[in-house]
């Protein structure tokens, strides 16, 4: 299920909020609508761009202007439901069953120990322990790590992803110096993985992310966090997320996911050891 939607089901069902149910018709207006339609190429991009700005003007202010906005996700959750409908069609394009991809929200393996207590107690007990990380969005797939000793097997399930997009309403320094880390780290683990930081807003006046293993990081409306601010307290209309931006994160997922990251033989066709995705 779309965790956009979802997050806006449960609070229509719990408070018949007005404001609420009618963003909720309209998000569920335009998946419907995108169950039939594919997204593939620049024009099926910038058409499903149009839609969602369409409804992001409509509901993006009724969300912030909730009371506890921040605490219950439904503003937060949009780019994160943008993105499950955009990459869906690509996404599956290799996998014959639905369930085998991780579209969305995942815990990704993000390091493991083995620390027994002793050099005496290692004979029975390795004491194996696998350390998960959130991530706002991930295109993956399922998969299960089994260590066995002495006949005692552990079994982690953890997500293997492709792509991860890190998605924020706005992005200050601390965050992304957070990511910048967490990048690096996962890449260690996943070294084939796109890591993307896609915010709507800028809040921060210097950075240095090209310092990081950050594949890119977008401001999706190319706007400041302090003119969204003004425009929100004056009710001007919210700026629109720019279509062009967002089909090269689409083309770069795309290409990512279609060709071949390495190739054995490719020193003998191409001269090069490490495929390059763009």
């Amino acid at each position: 299920m779309n965790i956009h939607e979802h997050i806006l089901q449960n609070k229509v069902d719990s408070t018949g909020n007005d404001d609420l149910h009618d963003c909720l018709a309209e998000f569920k207006a335009l998946m419907k609508m995108y169950e039939t339609i594919q997204i593939v190429d620049k024009d099926s991009v910038f058409k499903f761009v149009e839609s969602f700005n369409n409804y992001r003007n409509i509901c993006a202010y009724k969300f912030e202007r909730r009371k506890n906005s921040g605490q219950e996700l439904i503003r937060s959750t949009m780019l994160e439901g943008f993105f499950q409908i955009l990459f869906k069609d690509i996404a599956f394009q290799h996998s014959s069953s639905k369930e085998e991809v991780i579209l969305g929200h995942a815990n990704i393996l993000s390091s493991f120990t083995i620390s027994p207590f002793s050099f005496k107690d290692a004979f029975e007990d390795i004491n194996f322990a696998a350390q998960m990380k959130d991530q706002d969005f991930v295109i993956g797939i399922s998969s299960q790590m089994k260590i066995m000793r002495n006949q005692k097997e552990v079994t982690e399930l953890f997500v293997i992803p492709f792509v991860v997009i890190e998605c924020k309403t706005y992005i200050e320094k601390n965050m992304l110096e957070t990511h910048m880390n967490s990048s690096k780290e996962t890449k260690k683990i996943f070294p084939f993985c796109l890591y993307f930081i896609a915010s709507e807003y800028m809040k921060m006046k210097t950075a240095s992310p090209q310092r990081s293993a950050l594949d890119e990081v977008y401001i999706l409306t190319q706007e400041k966090n302090s003119i969204r601010e003004k425009k929100f307290k004056q009710n001007l209309p919210i700026e629109p997320f720019n279509s062009d931006l967002v089909y090269d994160l689409f083309s770069k997922v795309k290409n990512h996911l279609e060709n071949k990251w390495w190739d054995k033989e490719s020193p003998f066709t191409t001269g090069t050891l490490i495929t390059n995705s763009d």
